[in-house]
């Protein structure tokens, strides 16, 4: 699965320490010393091209952030990922996702008439009526994909994934009364058949946890590592305060977390929760300290959590305020990739398993730019999550409206409509887990020789995941040098730089990104029905609504 250069590694590895010990890691690794490849809402396939002409073509292209798609699960995991996303809105009794007023406003008919929209439970898309398209629409068909591909892989790494459960109403409290106007107005006066008001989600309650905790064990059983089996492991009283028991930097000796042979082939869900949120108080309510929750808690925001050993940073758009509704590389990139990077530092000297971001809204991707990339690993997040999966076949990204999800091919990377599929997202080494805080540091800078962690044939006859222990070899932007990341960011703003260099290591180079700004063309009578003021006035006002969608 690995190429040549995998195969290499592993022969360099073994030599460097002595044979590796059968049926496990031949050193052991604390898990927040594990470094994975992640995706960001790994679900998504972008907005039909209707929508994104009728709507996205009228603005500097805010919409166009959700334009990248991802490949199935399947082939993510297959490609190395071992962390993925899902947003899920709760349906208890089904139908309350099954339109799109988007399509309706672009002259398309406003159904979706798959009959997954009609059943009851979770699904799993990123914004209601305008950016719906999935590659799994039940949460439970997602998390089922990942069960067998586990049963099928029985020696991975532990794959996270990441659940945001995400309420109604997001649209309307962004653009607020005016704007929902003029929205539902554009929505009315169109021709097409559909709904006549955006989608009504219910409203949320402790129940929702109960109907996500039944569909956890439906798909995953006893494969999930929980909250109460670290306790357990532990010695630790039911309820213990899992950030006293677990927050510990990487390196930090006795690691507080079980072995990592043993948590190989098992799942970890993290809930993404805000701590403002009428969410977080009721999976708190229903799960008090999450005991017999079957997930864990990630903290994405300023406000604590209580049981949050997890930590979401830099997962923002690399923007200021002159380019807050552009795509376009800021000139300040350097600054906000230090910022990032500094920020990941920090929340690993806390203690937190780490998940950030290498790229956001296409931003990277269009303009070429790796040193956020490079800077993210570097700092040493434990799950390094992006749009652009190297190794993932991409998916056609915006087909016409009624089209299938199928696959264009075995490209490099997930990638998005209008954007080269060079710019590319792989861990140093190539292989899906890599060593970070061995050296002193975030990074893996100190790790030095090729160490003794290599694919091994395990008790049930399957390889096991492999995990990358050599040098960094980041050259360009390590995020402590503010230089270098200048440089990488001047470069690539350029349009003629080295933005796309292989600065991960990898003997195979990653292909060299290419500057493209392309949009999707405004085309369609119906969507010429919008005047030019009343949609530019909309889509601004919404893009940062949108681009905060994440």
């Amino acid at each position: 699965m690995w190429g040549l250069e995998a195969a290499l590694l592993l022969l360099v590895a073994a030599a460097a320490s002595g044979a590796a010990a059968q049926g496990g890691d031949a050193q052991e690794l604390c898990f927040n010393q594990l470094q994975v490849l992640g995706s960001h809402n790994s679900y998504h396939l972008a907005p039909p091209a209707e929508l994104l002409a009728a709507l996205g073509g009228l603005a500097d292209g805010p919409l166009l952030a959700w334009q990248s798609s991802q490949a199935t699960l399947t082939q993510q995991l297959d490609a190395g990922v071992r962390a993925l996303e899902l947003d899920a809105y709760w349906d208890p009794q089904g139908g309350a996702y099954a339109q799109a007023a988007g399509l309706r406003i672009a002259g398309q008919s406003g159904w979706l008439t798959d009959p997954k929209y009609q059943q009851p439970g979770f699904k799993v898309l990123h914004v209601p009526d305008f950016d719906f398209r999935s590659s799994c629409i039940l949460l439970s068909e997602c998390l089922e994909e990942v069960r067998r591909w586990s049963d099928a892989n029985p020696g991975h790494l532990p794959i996270q994934i990441h659940i945001e459960v995400k309420e109604g109403g997001q649209v309307e409290e962004a653009l607020g009364e005016l704007l929902m106007g003029l929205l539902l107005n554009l929505l009315n006066t169109s021709s097409a058949e559909g709904p006549t008001t955006l989608a009504q989600a219910p409203a949320s309650s402790p129940q929702l946890f109960l109907d996500l905790q039944a569909e956890l064990e439906a798909a995953f059983g006893g494969a999930l590592l929980t909250p109460d089996d670290v306790r357990a492991a532990a010695g630790a009283a039911a309820g213990a305060d899992l950030q006293q028991l677990l927050l510990a930097p990487p390196g930090t000796t006795p690691c507080p977390w079980p072995s990592l042979g043993s948590m190989r082939g098992k799942v970890l869900v993290k809930l993404i929760q805000y701590g403002d949120s009428g969410l977080a108080a009721h999976l708190q309510q229903v799960y008090p300290d999450l005991r017999g929750c079957l997930a864990w808690v990630e903290q994405n925001g300023r406000r604590p959590l209580p049981q949050a050993a997890f930590r979401a940073t830099a997962v923002w758009r690399l923007q200021d305020d002159a380019t807050a509704l552009s795509l376009a590389l800021p000139a300040n990139a350097s600054g906000l990739v230090n910022d990032m990077a500094a920020a990941v530092r920090d929340m690993l000297q806390q203690g937190f398993v780490v998940r950030a971001r290498t790229d956001a809204d296409t931003v990277e991707a269009r303009s070429g730019f790796a040193g956020r990339r490079d800077a993210i690993i570097a700092a040493g997040a434990q799950v390094v999550a992006s749009d652009y999966v190297y190794g993932a076949p991409s998916p056609d990204p915006s087909p016409a409206a009624g089209s299938g999800n199928g696959s264009s091919g075995n490209r490099s990377a997930s990638g998005g409509a209008g954007l080269d599929a060079g710019y590319s997202v792989q861990l140093p080494g190539g292989l899906p887990g890599r060593c970070v805080g061995i050296g002193g540091g975030g990074g893996s800078e100190g790790a030095g020789a090729v160490q003794a962690y290599t694919a091994v044939e395990g008790a049930g006859g399957g390889g096991e995941d492999a995990i990358y222990c050599g040098p960094l070899l980041v050259q360009a932007s390590a995020p402590e040098d503010a230089g270098a990341v200048a440089a990488a960011a001047d470069s690539a703003a350029g349009i003629g730089g080295s933005g796309g260099s292989s600065s991960t290591g990898s003997s195979d180079p990653l292909p060299q990104p290419v500057v493209q700004q392309e949009r999707a063309s405004n085309g369609g009578a119906d969507a010429g029905r919008l005047s030019a003021l009343s949609a530019v006035a909309l889509l601004g006002a919404a893009a940062a609504a949108f681009a905060a969608m994440a």
